[in-house]
C-alpha cells in the first residue's frame, strides 16, 4: 500500500509496513540477523535517513513465519531528522520500505 502524505515540517511521522502472506500456504522468511526490516528515505538518489541506522541488531539468525493470509505490521516514528540529526529541508522524498531477508 502506498499513501502519499504531505506532513507538516517539524512533526513526527509515522511509518508503517505490511508484509502479508497472499499465498496459500505458510511462507518462511529467513533474516540473517534480528533486524526483520527497514525503512530509508531518499532524496535524488541518496539515503538521508535510514532507520536502522546506529541500532543494535542480534547477530543470529532468525525467522519469521507467515500463515496463509496473515499479515505482520512493522511501525516507526521518524522525527523529521537526516542520519546526522538535523532536520530535513522541504522537498521531495521517496521513502522505501523492505524486509530484510537474506533472499
Amino acid at each position: 500500500e502506498v499513501k502519499e502524505d504531505r506532513p507538516r515540517a517539524g512533526e513526527p511521522v509515522d511509518l508503517v509496513l505490511v508484509a502479508r502472506n497472499t499465498g496459500r500456504r505458510p511462507l518462511q522468511l529467513e533474516f540473517n540477523s534480528g533486524q526483520q526490516f527497514d525503512f530509508e528515505l531518499v532524496q535524488e538518489g541518496r539515503v538521508v535517513w535510514q532507520w536502522s541506522r546506529d541500532r543494535v541488531f542480534t547477530q543470529a539468525l532468525t525467522s519469521l513465519e507467515l500463515a496463509a493470509g496473515e499479515q505482520r505490521v512493522f511501525r516507526v516514528r521518524w522525527d523529521g531528522k537526516n542520519n546526522n540529526d538535523r532536520r530535513v529541508n522541504p522537498g521531495r522524498y521517496t521513502l522505501r520500505a523492505y524486509l530484510t531477508t537474506m533472499d
